[in-house]
């Protein structure tokens, strides 16, 4: 069944192809299911993942998140860094950028430092060189030493 986010009295929930309400309006943000979750936003403004039955599977504590790609999720702590969950809700790629994107083919660019990223393969291992250094390689060759 494919349910579409739906906003009521200024809360959100999931309605189906016909409009008949899913899964109440009980969250104060939400997005489309990716990967069989959709992220959520609470009360208090954080951030977890219910299943398509609307059941709370990734609790409501991190601080910002992205809709789930090749089955992770980018998310960002309480220290502003940025890591990844499985749809279990475990952090498998710590949270150590400072930015993050969704997965895509395999790899996902993030932000080590401000202006400097690189990809990372779904265990969180480096996949390529920073992207400001190999610009910067380009023009200065001793830029990359």
């Amino acid at each position: 069944m494919k349910l579409q986010p739906i906003k009521q009295q200024g809360l959100f929930g999931f309605a189906d192809k016909d409009g008949n309400i899913v899964i109440p309006c009980q969250w104060r943000d939400a997005r489309g299911f990716h990967c069989g979750r959709a992220w959520v936003r609470d009360e208090r403004g954080l951030y977890g993942f219910i299943d398509e039955a609307g059941t709370l599977v990734i609790p409501c504590t991190w601080q910002r998140a992205y809709s789930f790609s090749e089955d992770l999720a980018a998310v960002q702590d309480s220290s502003g860094k940025w890591g990844y969950v499985d749809k279990g809700g475990s952090l498998v790629i710590s949270c150590r950028w400072t930015s993050a994107r969704s997965f895509t083919r395999g790899t996902a660019a993030v932000e080590e430092a401000p202006g400097i990223f690189c990809h990372i393969d779904r265990q969180g291992n480096r996949k390529s060189l920073s992207f400001l250094r190999r610009l910067l390689g380009r023009f200065w060759p001793d830029a990359t030493r």
